[in-house]
């Protein structure tokens, strides 16, 4: 694009004559006037209407001419006040530049204090006086003498041996200082000369005064030679006074370019303005000085510390406070990004008439980086307060930011790569450019390396290690209450600053940890046996989280925290020597409805007890087709379903029956103690890969491990109530078989003691102020397992008048029980608010759903939350 500066001068008309309007027609300048006075024109946008493209430089307003550029609001008779400036020596039309027209109001003449300085004819420039050398580079030098005339002048020789223009400035930034301007045109031999001042990064504007005198130049090769002089004190604001013998530091700039445009690299030198120099100037690259400060920081913060933090937050998750290294990463990557972008965007930057820039693309990245960087951190400050918060409130809100910050983040962190790399070509480094590639290809294969060792302990591959610690007085005081069996409430209430949890048998101090999901997730499973959230198997239940299986790392995580092992209750299993393994083979299938069935399981040397105790009821045992890495379900503990127990169940019915009809003379008595197999009811979801349809179907061995967990950790007195719903009823089964017999030995006990004592001798492990409430939902009396005998203890707590057990059901399907009492809505708030007044303890255990509905009743009407127990 050329650039040719005019000066516009107006001088007097042949007939005076006064402006009244202006047009455009057909692209033609016509100006209409009218009397014949003295006048002054004045171009004012906005008061004289003006069609086309034009922009001022000074108000930004603009119009139509695209040939045209204002560079201010008014033009004043007899000086040119601003420049009116086009880019192309022939507009698009030619008839605006037509002398017939123009000629008739303009008078068009140059004016040598506004044009550029142009020597007629080319003339051997002589360098034989000058007193002073500065050698550049190989393609500029300096040469300088100080004259001795009244003027205080000085000559100044300049070789410049490229086909650009070439930018001196006094002073030792381009920005704001005094600017010597020189070019040459590839199709004119005249070299150009422009005295001007720069402001900001916008092209340098010339000076009222042009204080530059062309003595002679020369061409020479692919530049040119010329010689000019400068008073030392021109008078003129917009020149800097020289003083031989004094030091400055002088600057200079170029482009690839024959005209004017943006530079991209400038450069700096010391200015001894001395007699008797001759030397080679010490020059630095001004503008890469700024270019590799931003690039080094930037590159530091997006190429090394940002990769950390991503590495870190994604890959090493078992590192406790991970998210503080992750935070602090990102604190001083978006710092540093945010002070070094407005620092190089805020440099008082205007786009002159240079059409398009080279790092255009390159700064409109890091404008948009800027932006999303401000709100990608203030939305993490809020994610890390709220992970780190031990309360459950807005949790749903924060999983759900979280996954949205994980997302903005990669697209942020792919535009700062992206942005660095649009630097680095827009300022043509190639060097720095091939670096870069080649950490970024370091970056990829580090991160190809971690995501394949992620993938693999995403498996299971070992059981947590129990490695042995010194326990401290918190840790020490856990595990002999819980040895005692004191009740997990009681032990929250004695060490509240303390987060345990259980895993299968092992016991693990998890205070100061920072889970992933937040920190509420380890308050939500304090004092639990969470092997149900760990391998998959359920969400969190006070929450919407989808369940999720943890990895070999989250194992090696609690491997640090470990403080004890729970001791197996002899009471409950016996196994014999060599019989250590949890191997287990199916032995019998009995189907109870369309999708559940009873498996028998059994293990060679393994045997269980089936006289249970009242802290032994609710516990689980976890199932799975592999030793460890494989899918794991959790299933109830359900002894009172084996044959024997079923088979006493039964006669102790037949019993109280035969008591009640004044018949019966001996009591029942449990065929046998023990038994060699283990009873799971399982109900059949048929999803691809589900494990109990693999259970269905596969006559397989099994591994199962277990009884797990602190069961239902009931009190001998007090009112309990349970909402269950489907298979939920299942951690309870042991306890509804346990109840029958006590009930029937309260019956039995007020006629007969004797009897009642050969009935059932457990009946010291409740109070007379026990009672027990469930509230139950199956989708049909199908799935209303053991329905038989849990009718017939509901009939003898009513006809006697005890308080014992009740009961209220509901199904799906809407049908009504022929003797409980029907839930005639679905577990409504007002329902369960009615349901837990003045409970001792609840009880909540059913699907996801279910579970979540009621906990969330429970919570909004201010339940103690230490009465709930989710089984």
């Amino acid at each position: 694009m050329k650039l040719i500066l005019l000066s516009l001068i107006l001088a007097s008309l042949a007939q005076k004559k006064e402006l009244l309007t202006q047009e455009f027609d057909n692209g033609a300048l016509i100006i209409k006037v009218i009397n014949d006075q003295p006048f002054q024109i004045l171009f004012r946008v906005g008061e004289v209407q003006i069609e086309g493209v034009i922009q001022c430089h000074k108000c930004k307003c603009r119009s139509k001419f695209s040939e045209f550029t204002f560079i201010g609001c008014e033009i004043q008779q007899g000086q040119a006040h601003y420049d009116l400036r086009w880019n192309s020596l022939v507009p698009k039309s030619e008839a605006f530049l037509d002398e017939d027209i123009m000629g008739q109001y303009f008078n068009l003449r140059p004016d040598v204090n506004r044009l550029l300085q142009t020597s007629l004819t080319p003339s051997v420039v002589d360098i034989s006086d000058m007193s002073s050398r500065y050698n550049m580079t190989s393609d500029f030098t300096i040469w300088w003498k100080f004259n001795n005339d009244t003027n205080q002048t000085f000559d100044m020789v300049i070789r410049w041996n490229r086909s650009s223009w070439l930018g001196i400035g006094l002073g030792p930034d381009m920005s704001n200082t005094d600017m010597w301007i020189f070019y040459q045109q590839s199709s004119d031999p005249k070299v150009q000369v422009l005295d001007a001042w720069s402001v900001g990064e916008q092209t340098p504007m010339p000076d009222q005064i042009q204080s530059l005198s062309v003595i002679a130049y020369n061409q020479t090769g692919q530049g040119f030679f010329i010689r000019i002089r400068r008073q030392l004190n021109t008078q003129d604001l917009q020149d800097t006074t020289l003083k031989p013998g004094s030091q400055y530091t002088w600057c200079f700039a170029y482009s690839g370019a024959q005209t004017l445009e943006m530079h991209s690299d400038w450069f700096k030198f010391a200015m001894n303005f001395s007699n008797g120099i001759d030397q080679q100037a010490d020059i630095f690259n001004g503008g890469d000085a700024q270019f590799y400060a931003h690039a080094i920081i930037l590159f530091i913060s997006w190429g090394v510390i940002a990769d950390i933090g991503v590495f870190v937050a994604r890959f090493f998750k078992n590192v406790n406070g991970y998210i503080n290294i992750h935070t602090l990463c990102f604190l001083l990557v978006d710092f540093g990004t945010i002070i070094i972008g407005i620092i190089m965007l805020t440099k008082e930057y205007q786009p002159g008439v240079v059409e398009k820039q080279p790092g255009e693309v390159h700064e409109i990245l890091a404008i948009i980086l800027i932006g999303l960087v401000l709100l990608q951190h203030i939305a993490g400050v809020i994610i890390k307060v709220n992970i780190e918060a031990s309360v459950k409130a807005n949790k749903e809100y924060v999983l759900s930011m979280k996954k949205f910050h994980g997302i903005s983040g990669t697209i942020i962190y792919l535009l700062a790569k992206a942005t660095m790399l649009a630097g680095f070509i827009s300022n043509k480094k190639v060097v720095l450019l091939i670096l870069y590639l080649i950490w970024l290809l370091i970056l990829i294969i580090i991160r190809i390396v971690l995501e394949i060792r992620r993938k693999k302990l995403r498996l299971i591959q070992t059981k947590v290690a129990s490695s042995t610690q010194k326990l401290n007085h918190n840790q020490f005081t856990l595990i002999n209450l819980l040895t005692q069996n004191t009740p997990t409430a009681d032990i929250i209430k004695q060490l509240p600053e303390m987060d345990w949890v259980i895993l299968n048998y092992d016991v693990y101090d998890m205070t100061g940890y920072q889970h992933p999901g937040g920190n509420f997730i380890i308050k939500s499973c304090q004092g639990r046996e969470i092997s149900r959230f760990f391998y998959g198997a359920y969400g969190l239940e006070n929450t919407t989280m989808k369940r999720h299986k943890h990895s070999q790392q989250a194992i090696q995580s609690l491997d640090s925290r470990y403080i004890g092992t729970l001791v197996k209750q002899p009471d409950i299993i016996k196994e014999e020597n060599g019989a250590n393994h949890n191997h287990w083979n199916k032995v019998e299938t009995l189907v109870l409805s369309e999708n559940i069935s009873q498996f028998q399981y059994q293990k060679d040397g393994k045997q269980f007890r089936l006289i249970q105790n009242l802290q032994d009821f609710g516990q689980h045992f976890t199932v799975s087709f592999s030793d460890f890495g494989g899918k794991v379900r959790m299933y109830t503990k359900v002894l009172s379903m084996s044959s024997p127990c079923v088979q006493f169940r039964k006669d102790i019915i037949t019993f109280y029956d035969q008591f009640e009809q004044g018949k019966a003379d001996r009591a029942p008595v449990l065929a046998q103690k023990v038994t060699d197999t283990l009873p799971l009811i399982i109900k059949r979801y048929n999803y691809p890969k589900a494990l109990s349809k693999q259970i269905f179907e596969s006559s397989s061995p099994v591994f199962i491990e277990g009884p797990l967990g602190r069961g239902l950790e009931l009190r001998p007195d007090g009112k309990n109530v349970a909402f269950i719903g489907g298979t939920g009823i299942l951690p309870f089964m042991d306890l509804l078989d346990f109840l029958l017999k006590y009930t029937i030995h309260q019956v039995i006990l007020q006629k007969n003691k004797g009897l009642a004592d050969q009935l059932f001798s457990q009946d010291n492990q409740i109070q007379s102020t026990f009672g027990f409430k469930l509230c139950a939902s199956f989708l049909n009396e199908e799935e209303f397992i053991g329905k038989d005998f849990i009718r017939k203890m509901y009939q003898i707590n009513k006809q006697h008048n005890l308080h014992i057990f009740d009961m209220e059901i509901r199904y799906s399907n809407g049908k009504l029980d022929s003797v409980i009492p029907q839930i005639k809505t679905r577990f409504s708030s007002q329902y369960v608010q009615e349901q837990s007044n003045n409970a001792d303890k609840i009880y909540v255990c059913g699907p996801p759903t279910m579970n979540y509905s009621v906990l969330q009743i429970l919570e909004s009407v201010s339940v103690d939350q230490s009465k709930i127990v989710i089984v």
